[in-house]
């Protein structure tokens, strides 16, 4: 579906629905992103935090914009991301656009760079017993905050101040079964169907429990998935959710699955938001990468927590850290604080600091690089 060809039938699916769709209601928005960026290398240092040897500078102005329409029975969307970057932001984008089935286009060098995205481009369905979607959608199943097992469609974008997840090409039949039920098809198919990913899963209230269940093939790796997922308010809100892979050709099944679980709770106490997670990455090895290659590790811990200081002001703190020993005194770890400022109904002022000691994707704990920022948005 990401051809040329792909892309005009959802471009001509969309227009189909707009022109189709009686009592249309249509909308248009997005924001203006300018961000401005000092960012301070250190090498490795046994004693601490060493202080940074080397600096440079970073900007990032990004214009994020989408339509969408519906009608009665139809609608349609689209998306996307459009971004001017210069020095480690620049380089940064032309390292992921390099990397394998990225679908961020981009074009520069490490000192310039212009970068696109298609993050939406879908068109509805409504029919009386089920909803059809097809296109670039997000399809997200899963409870956690920032890993998800459950999450087989929607891929994790950490390059930014906070997670974000994409969408993927594929068609979704959404059926309700109740009002806290329902079933839901999806097949991401690729060049090759053979290669695609499919899934169904069921989700409703079972004892007590918001809950769900997941059943899919991934042709890629020749491998089936189950999944489940649960969540519940005790005050706190608690959750988890956890997948088990299987090959089912194998000589020896059981022997080479591999299992991947998240534990997490979120809590609003007056002006705070709190947030905690646990990842169990099971498949995760020194051997076997391919399996989770964003987050090789066994463990990962992420903590994050909002003060609502005001009606116009707010702060926020996330931490992140990754081991294969809970809290090894050797683990990379991410620190991110953001203060946000409404300067108007539609704007805000930003500052963040983000200081990463190490590299997640090696897992390597030595060096460091520190972000001092500040950012203007505005939407319309």
């Amino acid at each position: 579906m990401t051809g040329r060809r792909g892309t005009g039938l959802l471009v001509a699916l969309c227009l189909a629905a707009a022109a189709g769709a009686q009592e249309t209601s249509s909308w248009f928005g997005g924001s203006l992103r300018a961000q401005e960026s000092a960012v301070g290398l250190s090498g490795a240092s046994a004693g601490g935090l060493a202080l940074p040897d080397g600096w440079s500078w970073a900007s990032a102005t990004s214009l994020s914009a989408g339509l969408g329409v519906k009608g009665q029975r139809t609608g349609a969307e689209a998306s996307f991301d459009l971004a001017a970057l210069t020095g480690a932001s620049a380089a940064a984008v032309i390292a992921t656009a390099a990397q394998p089935g990225s679908d961020l286009l981009a074009w520069g060098s490490g000192e310039n760079a212009v970068s696109l995205r298609l993050r939406t481009l879908w068109a509805k369905l409504d029919l009386d017993w089920a909803a059809l979607q097809l296109g670039r959608q997000v399809v997200n199943y899963g409870r956690g905050a920032l890993w998800s097992p459950e999450d087989i469609f929607a891929r994790l974008d950490l390059s930014g101040a906070t997670p974000d997840r994409l969408g993927a090409d594929a068609l979704r039949l959404k059926i309700p079964l109740g009002d806290l039920s329902g079933l839901d098809l999806v097949a991401a198919p690729t060049a090759d169907p053979g290669n695609g990913r499919y899934a169904t899963r069921l989700s409703g209230e079972l004892l007590g429990l918001d809950s769900g269940i997941l059943g899919a093939w991934d042709g890629a790796s020749r491998r089936a998935l189950a999944a489940a997922d649960c969540k519940f308010d005790l005050g706190p809100s608690f959750y988890a959710e956890a997948l088990f892979s299987v090959d089912p050709a194998s000589v020896d099944p059981f022997g080479t699955s591999w299992a991947r679980a998240v534990a997490g709770l979120d809590w609003s106490v007056g002006d705070f938001v709190l947030a905690a997670e646990y990842y169990w990455n099971g498949g995760g090895s020194a051997e076997v990468t391919s399996i989770d290659p964003s987050f090789p590790a066994r463990q990962y811990l992420f903590a994050t927590g909002l003060w609502s200081i005001s009606d116009f002001t707010s702060l926020s703190l996330s931490a992140t850290s990754g081991s294969t020993g809970l809290l090894s005194p050797e683990a990379p770890w991410r620190l991110t604080s953001v203060f946000s400022l409404d300067v108007s109904q539609n704007a805000s002022l930003g500052a963040s600091l983000d200081l990463l000691r190490g590299n997640f994707a090696s897992m390597s704990g030595a060096g460091w690089t520190t972000s001092l920022g500040a950012t203007l948005a505005v939407k319309f």
